[in-house]
């Protein structure tokens, strides 16, 4: 693991952005662990997103956010 940002955490749940060196190089990856029995695990979700169009996911994000007024979200500033 070359680095990670937590996406979000609680104490049973972490959602993860991982930055992975592996055979075909660098691999950006979402990672979604569960605790189970007092030790973290990756769940079903270990997928590479490093060609998602982040911007985009943020956009929408951020419109949905404003558009149905969610509560507790806080919208992205533009890049």
């Amino acid at each position: 693991m070359l680095d990670g940002y937590d996406i979000y955490g609680s104490s049973n749940l972490k959602v993860t952005l991982v930055v992975l060196q592996g055979q075909f190089g660098k691999d950006l990856r979402l990672y979604w662990w569960m605790k189970r029995k007092d030790q973290w695990k990756v769940d079903l979700c270990r997928m590479g997103v490093g060609r998602w169009k982040w911007n985009e996911r943020a956009a929408k994000a951020n419109e949905f956010i404003e558009k149905y007024g969610l509560k507790g979200s806080q919208a992205a500033a533009p890049e």
